[in-house]
């Protein structure tokens, strides 16, 4: 199907759940490692207004564009439904063994993170400095006792949370890459 929209955006409001992962990927990788997804982020419906594409339900921690929609913010934020667009493909994973209590303690990590620095160096147990599937990652792991990590490596990225045997995927948006 390529180059034809396997779902759009709005339907996203319907089909994501409290806690459910996004990751995304840009025909531009910056990533000083390889993998086939590029970004993460969480969702949170406290911040998701349904008739509003401009609401920003996304936690996530990047390095902002200059005139981003997100207001150029580095580290901790919350992304917006706009911004997620900017990707071509992207994809929503649930987490299979996650209760309700535990999303709510993820979220709630996820939440008191907020505003802490980016630095896609940082190791997954430094607290202090974030990157976009780090903070995903950390927040299960603090939040609900569940690892995310499919390799147990220095880094998480969000092929690792892809891939983890606990992720199933509930949509995916986009138009797949033209050859």
């Amino acid at each position: 199907v390529q180059g034809k929209i396997l779902v759009v955006l709005e339907d996203v409001n319907t089909k994501l759940r409290d806690g459910d992962i996004v990751v995304m990927r840009s025909a531009d990788c910056s990533l000083p490692i390889k993998c086939f997804w590029q970004h993460a982020a969480v969702f949170d419906s406290m911040y998701n207004d349904q008739t509003s594409n401009g609401s920003s339900p996304f936690w996530t921690a990047y390095k902002a564009k200059a005139g981003s929609p997100d207001g150029g913010l580095d580290g901790v934020t919350r992304q917006s439904k706009i911004s997620i667009r900017e990707y071509y493909l992207s994809s929503g994973i649930r987490v299979r063994d996650a209760d309700a209590k535990q999303i709510a303690r993820t979220l709630e990590y996820i939440r008191s993170q907020w505003k802490k620095p980016y630095n896609i160096s940082s190791a997954k147990y430094n607290d202090k400095e974030w990157y976009c599937s780090k903070l995903v990652w950390r927040g299960y792991k603090e939040g609900a006792d569940i690892d995310l990590d499919q390799n147990g490596g220095y880094y998480v990225t969000p092929d690792d949370l892809f891939n983890n045997t606990n992720s199933r995927i509930v949509f995916v948006y986009g138009t797949m890459p033209r050859k």
